[in-house]
């Protein structure tokens, strides 16, 4: 039963059992997570035993990945996380039973190398896995994506799209197990821009790809967060997609998408034809992707950047093709 709805609070009453919750405003988190300087990898050793290593990663705007590994064995969890300046708390939700880190964390210290945190009367220290990144002066264009998730629905709310898959290039599941099956890895230079010193951040990305040719099934590595297996911290798990390459724009999994037209790209690695869609995701990310038309799964360019809770721009360019 609903005792009361505010624009801040919900206080529900089951079996006798009085809750309330608190709206969150999901933009002052991502501002508040920002200035938090917890973004990154953080290695506690002994935790949560002594013969136990737990790695902690904190992503923009407000995931987390947290990797317990011990011998033999290993365990992921994934989840929310809310950063508290008043009280220089840490609140990490999807956390169960006994995980450690559950509940408020109070941050006792945080600098570039160490964090000390005080969870249930346990005191726990981290200490920052740093990743090199090369700083490129802002030579590479700026793509400007003008486009917004409204563009998508009709005054009435009517998705305007739904066609448009017919108009990829990569409708054949068994076309692309056949192009693939001739690859064995993918490089890209990843660049985000940095605006407060107008330089990219570039490094190079390496999405791996996987044929089950007796299982009609492949993998590829879904590197468009910004890392990958061999570029990220050291001991954390690079996290896998789903394999079957049935998503429309896989391996990216977009649903909000639609056709722009075709192009003929010309990177270093050389020039190809491409379909290019225009695409919005679940983070209010905008998205511009070229797909190489005669090859299935193999994405020339994409552009990321968002202007809403988490402000960035960031590409990614093809600058090899690896084969078998």
């Amino acid at each position: 039963k609903i005792l009361s709805l505010t624009n801040k609070e919900l206080i529900v009453e089951n079996n006798g059992v009085k809750v309330t919750y608190q709206k969150l405003d999901l933009k002052k988190i991502a501002t508040a997570n920002k200035k938090s300087r917890l973004f990154g990898t953080w290695e506690f050793k002994g935790v949560p035993y002594s013969y136990a290593k737990t790695f902690v990663t904190f992503r923009e705007p407000n995931e987390f990945t947290i990797i317990e590994k011990q011998e033999g064995m290993e365990s992921t969890l994934n989840g929310e996380w809310m950063f508290n300046k008043n009280d220089m708390s840490l609140i990490m939700i999807g956390l169960r039973g006994e995980d450690t880190f559950k509940g408020q964390n109070k941050i006792i210290k945080i600098n570039g190398e160490t964090l000390e945190l005080i969870n249930n009367s346990n005191a726990y220290k981290g200490f920052k896995k740093v990743e090199k990144i090369i700083k490129v002066k802002n030579t590479i264009k700026i793509d400007s994506l003008t486009f917004s998730e409204e563009d998508f629905y009709t005054e009435d709310g009517e998705y305007k799209y739904n066609n448009e898959r017919s108009k990829l290039p990569w409708h054949d599941l068994h076309l692309q197990l056949e192009k693939i099956s001739e690859t064995k890895k993918l490089v890209y230079s990843y660049a985000k821009l940095n605006e407060e010193t107008n330089t990219f951040d570039t490094k190079l990305l390496n999405a791996n790809v996987y044929v089950k040719v007796e299982n009609q099934s492949f993998k590829v590595d879904n590197i468009f967060y910004g890392y990958d297996r061999s570029n990220t911290p050291e001991d954390v798990r690079f996290l896998e997609n789903d394999e079957n390459g049935d998503y429309a724009l896989y391996p990216l999994n977009e649903s909000t998408y639609r056709v722009v037209g075709e192009e003929e790209l010309t990177l270093k690695i050389g020039a190809f034809n491409c379909t290019v869609v225009e695409a919005v995701n679940s983070n209010e990310e905008l998205l511009k992707i070229w797909l190489i038309i005669n090859k299935p799964a193999i994405i020339a360019k994409l552009i990321k950047t968002s202007e809403q809770t988490n402000p960035h721009y960031s590409i990614y360019e093809l600058q090899e093709i690896i084969n078998n």
